[in-house]
C-alpha cells in the first residue's frame, strides 16, 4: 500500500507540478518571484505549525505528558502508585489512600520527546566527558561537591556521598540514584567515554586517546584514595559488552579485568567505605527511538528479544561481578536486568506501559532509570549498601 501511494503521488506531482513548471515560460522575471513568494511563505507557515501546535499531532501517541517522578521527602522506599507498570515495586502503596501522603510516585508516564536527541541528556550533564577529559577533570568532579554534584533534594551537611564512576550507561542509570537516596546521600559522579577499564585496555587506542583516558583513570583512583570516608559508597556501572573487547596486541584481557576491580575493591574497603557493583541493562535489537509505533508500523518485532536470550547474553560480566562481591567485605552485587523484561521478552518499552526505556540499543531513557528507582532503594536498604534511607 505504502509503494502503491507513493508512487501515485509521484506521478501527479510530476504531471501537475512538475511539467508546468518546466514548461512555464514568463514573459517577465518578476512573474517567478511573484509565483514563488506565497509558496515560500506557506511552506514556512507549514514548519511553524509543525513545529508549534501540531508538534507530534499528526503520528499516534499512546504516550502521555508528564513529569517522570516529582521527588518528595517522603520516608524510607515507600512510593505512590500513579501509573500501573508490569510488576508492582517494593514498598508500593495505591493512590489516594491515606498513607499516599507525601509520597514520591513510583512511576508516571513520560512521552518521549518525538524528534528530539536523546543523546543531548549526556552532552549537557556536568561531570560526563568523552575521551579528551583529562586527570584534572575527574579529580575535580569526585572531589568537589560544587563540581561533580547532582541536582537533587540536598542532604544534611555531613552526611555520606555517593560516588557514581563509569561509563554512558553509569551516566544513563543515575536519576534512579537521585531519586533513591535524594535527600539522603549527597552524589558525585565522573563518568566518561573511557570508562574504567585497566592501563592494558587501552593499549590498542591512538596515543591521544590512550594518553586521556589512562589519565581519567588515574584520575578517578586518585580523588576515591582521598576524599572517601567511611559510610560513602563507590558505585561501578558499566557496558558488559566493551568488557570482554578484543585485544588485537593480546595485551587486555578478562583476567586484567577481574584484577583491576579487585584493585578497586581494595581501595575502596581500606578506606572504610563500599562498594557497589552494578550489573548492565538487557539491551535490544533496534534503537528504541526507531521502534516508536507508526501509522505504517504500529507494533515492532524487531523491537524485542526473548527474556532468556537478553539475560543469557549478560551472564559472562554479571558472574565476574558476583565473583567479586561474594569474597566479602562491604561489597555488593545488584543486577537489575530482569526488572527490564516481563515473563517472556525485553523490549524497548518499561514493561507495562507505553513509555520508551532505551533511546538506542543500550542506553536507559530517563523514564527507563526512574522506573528502576523503587527497585534500588529497596535493594540499597535490604542488602545493606544504605543501613536506612529516611528522608530529611
Amino acid at each position: 500500500a505504502a509503494v502503491g501511494l507513493a508512487l501515485g503521488l509521484a506521478m501527479l506531482t510530476f504531471h501537475f507540478v512538475e511539467e508546468p513548471v518546466r514548461k512555464w515560460k514568463p514573459r517577465r522575471q518578476w512573474h517567478i518571484f511573484a509565483a514563488f513568494l506565497p509558496t515560500g511563505g506557506l511552506v514556512l507557515l507549514w514548519l511553524r505549525l509543525l513545529q508549534g501546535p501540531l508538534y507530534g499531532a499528526l503520528y499516534p501517541n499512546p504516550y502521555h505528558d508528564g513529569p517522570v517522578v516529582q521527588v518528595s521527602r517522603n520516608a524510607s522506599c515507600a512510593c505512590r502508585i500513579s501509573a500501573r507498570t508490569w510488576r508492582e515495586p517494593p514498598g508500593a502503596v495505591e493512590a489516594d489512600s491515606s498513607r499516599d501522603f507525601g509520597l514520591s510516585s513510583c512511576f508516571e508516564e513520560r512521552a518521549p520527546p518525538l524528534g528530539g536527541d536523546f543523546g543531548m541528556q549526556y552532552a549537557m550533564s556536568r561531570c560526563w566527558t568523552g575521551w579528551w577529559g583529562l586527570e584534572d577533570s575527574a579529580v575535580a568532579c569526585l572531589s568537589d561537591q560544587d563540581i561533580g554534584g547532582q541536582d537533587m533534594l540536598p542532604a544534611a551537611p555531613g552526611s555520606p556521598v555517593m560516588f557514581v564512576i563509569g561509563d554512558s550507561h553509569a551516566n544513563a542509570i543515575l536519576p534512579a540514584f537521585r531519586v533513591a537516596v535524594s535527600g539522603s546521600f549527597w552524589i558525585r559522579k565522573f563518568t566518561s567515554m573511557c570508562g574504567f577499564f585497566p592501563d592494558q585496555y587501552y593499549d590498542d587506542d591512538p596515543d591521544t586517546f590512550r594518553r586521556n583516558c589512562l589519565g581519567q583513570v588515574r584520575g578517578v583512583k586518585h580523588a576515591l584514595s582521598r576524599v572517601l570516608k567511611p559510610g560513602d559508597v563507590v558505585v561501578l556501572v558499566q557496558a558488559h559488552f566493551k568488557v570482554f573487547k578484543t585485544s588485537p596486541s593480546g595485551s587486555y584481557n578478562i583476567s586484567s579485568y577481574e584484577k583491576h576491580i579487585l584493585e578497586l575493591r581494595e581501595l575502596v574497603l581500606h578506606r572504610h567505605a563500599k562498594l557497589l557493583l552494578l550489573g548492565d541493562v538487557t539491551g535490544i535489537p533496534s534503537d528504541g527511538s526507531e521502534c516508536l509505533p507508526t501509522w505504517l508500523h504500529p507494533a515492532r518485532s524487531e523491537c524485542t528479544t526473548a527474556k532468556s536470550q537478553a539475560l543469557a547474553r549478560l551472564d559472562p560480566y554479571h558472574s565476574i561481578l558476583h565473583e567479586v562481591a561474594s569474597r566479602g567485605g562491604h561489597v555488593f552485587f545488584w543486577n537489575f536486568a530482569p526488572l527490564l523484561c516481563t515473563e517472556q521478552i525485553c523490549d524497548h518499552l518499561v514493561p507495562g506501559t507505553n513509555s520508551l526505556a532505551f533511546f538506542d540499543t543500550n542506553h536507559l531513557t530517563e523514564a527507563g532509570a526512574i522506573y528502576l528507582w523503587p527497585y534500588l532503594c529497596a535493594f540499597l536498604a535490604q542488602s545493606r549498601v544504605v543501613p536506612t534511607l529516611p528522608r530529611p
